[in-house]
């Protein structure tokens, strides 16, 4: 039947992320979950929900990746749900760096599937078509997750324009970043 088919294609999307972000993401468990997008109150907003919450033990700062890079994080969780703040939403923030390994925090919006370069932590030239990536600090992302791509290039580099991920706000398959417990208490 179509029901049995799309769980099973969920299933092998589910099994092709784990395979992707396994290798990057040692220091988290990835729990895989369902997007769906949602429109939130405030037009500014940008978020979606997942099928996953409490009984999976996720909790609001988790991080949220998909198969095209970063997706958003968790701010609210409740049972069999949690709601995303997605990468284009004006108040997301994530440190990143260039090919080069200079870094920055960018921020999402306004503008859906745009961010902007908010604060250069190194000396930052951005070029059209540069990649940018997580640099794994803050704790909530690996090193190395596609946030996006230089679009437009400006001085100075806070006006440049980010490409995000494409499909932010699509139904997807994601993965849950839970921070594992290295060596804290028993």
């Amino acid at each position: 039947s179509l029901l049995i088919d799309a769980e099973n294609a969920s299933i092998v999307d589910r099994q092709l992320l784990l395979d992707l972000f396994l290798p990057e993401a040692s220091n988290f468990e990835l729990v895989p979950a369902r997007m769906i997008p949602s429109r939130d109150l405030s037009p500014l907003r940008s978020s979606a929900v997942i099928d996953r919450g409490l009984e999976s033990r996720l909790a609001p700062g988790m991080g949220v990746i998909g198969a095209q890079g970063i997706v958003g994080q968790i701010y609210q969780v409740g049972n069999g749900w949690s709601r995303i703040q997605l990468a284009d939403d004006p108040a997301f923030v994530v440190p990143f760096q260039d090919e080069q390994d200079m870094r920055g925090i960018l921020a999402g919006g306004p503008g859906r599937g745009v961010g902007y370069p908010k604060l250069r932590l190194d000396p930052l030239v951005l070029a059209e078509g540069d990649l940018l990536y997580t640099d794994g600090s803050g704790g909530v992302f690996p090193p190395s997750i596609y946030i996006g791509i230089v679009d437009q290039s400006r001085i100075p580099a806070r006006d440049s324009v980010i490409r995000l991920p494409a499909g932010l706000d699509n139904s997807q398959e994601v993965l849950v970043l839970t921070p594992l417990d290295v060596g804290g208490s028993p």
